[in-house]
């Protein structure tokens, strides 16, 4: 009797050995605010956010897609959202029905010999419920198994909340569009910060153009994005929350490839030349930040 008992705890611990570990997400930058309007969404605008996951099949390749959910989701809800996938390198392709198993609906990812894998995701509001004002979402990665499977295997889910806002003049859960045509590097990343040494979770995030998908009317962007940002070298387009007494502080570009810092520009009072960010009220308007003034200060940081 003896033997059996220690017998089968020795299989049990081999079995336990052996059983992947489930993956995980560990936040490394996620924007406190996203564009949204519940019913007929034609004012989006792509939100960023990187990300650790950890857990993997060391040096396994996996398939992947990005949407959001809220807090009254199941675990296995994929949720709602289009997806912009990044790329490094490579085109980046955008995708209105996110799927595993379709071509061009997803992307894919090598994870490094210790099962990790740290990168950029950009989702996309459409006029789903949960991308009503108000809500508070949360971005949710969906997986496979690692080895060209084409259904999904694991989700892993952010844990802070991410405020939806409408794009108007006034009114409660509402924001101004902002934008900027910057000497930052396509494909590299801009943060918006509400204080100057760039701390805590930024307001928004999103990339620099051009990424090479089309964020024009026709696919539901903002007027703005569409005419000024769309395509433009070095332009960047976002949105800040109306009720910022701090204003916009800092203006950060941070690397496809590492996430570092690259460089910024900080304005203690938040008005930036023309521009006051402080409590904006411009709504689909957009606030215009000059290029000249987001570079002010090189971050020591080396560029990606």
């Amino acid at each position: 009797m003896r033997r059996t008992v220690l017998c089968a705890l020795a299989l049990g611990a081999l079995t336990a050995a052996a059983a992947p570990a489930a993956a995980s997400l560990t936040e490394v930058i996620v924007p406190q605010f996203i564009e949204g309007i519940n019913g007929t969404n034609a004012n989006r605008i792509p939100c960023a956010f990187r990300v650790t996951l950890s857990g993997l099949t060391p040096s396994a390749t996996y398939r992947y897609f990005n949407q959001v959910v809220i807090g009254t989701d199941t675990a296995t809800t994929n949720g709602a959202g289009n997806v912009i996938f990044v790329q490094t390198p490579g085109a980046w392709t955008r995708s209105t029905s996110p799927s595993l198993a379709t071509a061009g609906n997803h992307a894919e990812f090598t994870a490094d010999g210790s099962g990790e894998y740290m990168g950029w995701f950009v989702s996309e509001p459409t006029g789903n419920a949960r991308f009503t004002p108000g809500n508070q979402v949360f971005f949710r990665i969906m997986l496979n198994d690692g080895a060209g499977g084409t259904t999904v295997a694991e989700r892993v889910t952010t844990a802070s909340p991410v405020t939806v806002l409408n794009l108007a003049a006034s009114g409660p859960n509402t924001g101004t569009a902002l934008r900027c045509t910057s000497a930052y590097s396509a494909g590299n990343f801009a943060l918006l910060y509400d204080n100057t040494a760039g701390t805590g979770r930024p307001l928004s995030a999103t990339f620099v153009e051009s990424d090479g998908t089309l964020n024009t009317t026709a696919n539901s962007y903002a007027l703005f994005y569409s005419d000024s940002v769309e395509a433009v070298a070095g332009a960047f387009g976002t949105l800040v929350p109306n009720a910022l007494p701090t204003g916009v502080q800092r203006i950060e570009e941070r690397g496809r490839t590492t996430g570092a810092a690259v460089q910024f520009g900080t304005d203690a009072d938040g008005v930036w030349g023309a521009e006051n960010t402080v409590n904006p009220s411009g709504g689909t308007t957009a606030l215009v930040i000059a290029g000249s003034l987001v570079p002010a200060e090189l971050s020591a940081l080396s560029a990606d």
